[in-house]
């Protein structure tokens, strides 16, 4: 990575939530981490200040909204686009590596908000000028701040290497749930397998929260290595039940590359037993420490990606062209 050319016009300020990830993004650019001042009042309150002088500069704000206290995080972000919006900064960048409240995208049920859309809509509020997220889970979500541009980056930049590099011999593409094929679809594209996916039908409870079955599978995966994709791990059921059904199915060999890797209650059980050979996932969300009791478990880093965006975001160059996932993309990112 190449230094930017104008570093003293740009401030990389970070909150609580992953300080691993933005110090690798910055060794990454030479630049050093503004962490802001987040201090607690006695009463719960975030008291937020930034340190350095950011008046007429590029400030790019980076902050996960996740586990383990997401509610936190979004209440320190809003506060640091304010914080910066009022010390006179030229133009604020808020990259979300997880975009926290990102499944609550619709009106699924009665008397619920579509608190996905709040969240996007009180970032824009506070003063945010750009948006950059990670595989968010629904891409129409970029359409509810029209006035802010929204940068989703996809981690295909990161997994497809790595998916070429295992030459795996019968190499398959699928998707756990109807709602993945279009991911499934450009991941195998883009390593040159055409629109041939494999599909697991699954049934969501709406009642239940997390809680889905899975029904049926679509294809002949006899003797296929197959690489399942997904946005997220949560608890893992949503990877090992279709992974279970596969097995039994006859396939030589299954994977899963999942961006966010929240692992949340049973995950630890659920992985360690599952029918999956290997589990890539990135580290938008920071790793729990028991991963290291889970040798499925490998952790691949969004920091040169996200590097990347920045990089571009402030020369002016195209992002779409090499880090946004497109299926005519696939012939030029062999």
């Amino acid at each position: 990575m190449t230094l930017l050319k104008n570093q003293k016009n740009v401030e990389i300020i970070t909150g609580t939530s992953h300080p691993a990830l933005v110090q690798a993004i910055s060794n990454f650019l030479h630049l050093p981490v503004r962490p802001a001042v987040l201090k607690p009042f006695k009463d719960g309150e975030v008291h937020v200040q930034i340190q350095s002088n950011v008046r007429r500069k590029h400030v790019i704000i980076i902050q996960s909204l996740c586990r383990p206290d997401v509610n936190r995080y979004v209440i320190e972000l809003e506060l640091m686009i304010q914080a910066a919006k009022l010390a006179s900064a030229n133009e604020i960048t808020t990259i979300i590596p997880y975009f926290g409240y990102g499944r609550q995208d619709r009106k699924d049920q009665p008397r619920v908000p579509i608190s996905g859309a709040w969240t996007a809509q009180k970032l824009a509020f506070a003063g945010a000028d750009r948006l950059c997220t990670i595989d968010i889970h629904n891409e129409a979500m970029e359409g509810v701040v029209l006035n802010v541009p929204w940068d989703n980056l996809f981690a295909s930049y990161t997994f497809v290497p790595i998916i070429r590099k295992l030459k795996l011999p019968n190499l398959m593409i699928a998707s756990p749930d109807a709602g993945g094929v279009k991911r499934a679809i450009k991941y195998s594209e883009l390593l040159g397998l055409g629109e041939n996916v494999a599909v697991a039908s699954k049934y969501r409870n709406p009642n239940v929260k997390d809680e889905s079955k899975i029904i049926g599978l679509d294809a002949d995966i006899k003797g296929k290595d197959i690489v399942i994709v997904d946005d997220l791990i949560n608890t893992g059921k949503t990877l090992t039940e279709p992974a279970k059904i596969m097995k039994k199915m006859g396939a030589r060999s299954i994977r899963a590359f999942v961006t966010h890797g929240l692992l949340v209650g049973n995950a630890k059980e659920l992985l360690n037993k599952s029918t999956l050979d290997e589990i890539y996932i990135t580290d938008t969300v920071p790793p729990p420490e028991w991963i290291k009791e889970c040798p499925k478990i490998k952790v691949i880093s969004v920091a040169p990606l996200l590097a990347g965006a920045i990089e571009r975001i402030e020369t002016g160059e195209s992002i779409s062209d090499r880090f946004i996932l497109q299926l005519q993309l696939g012939k030029n990112t062999k």
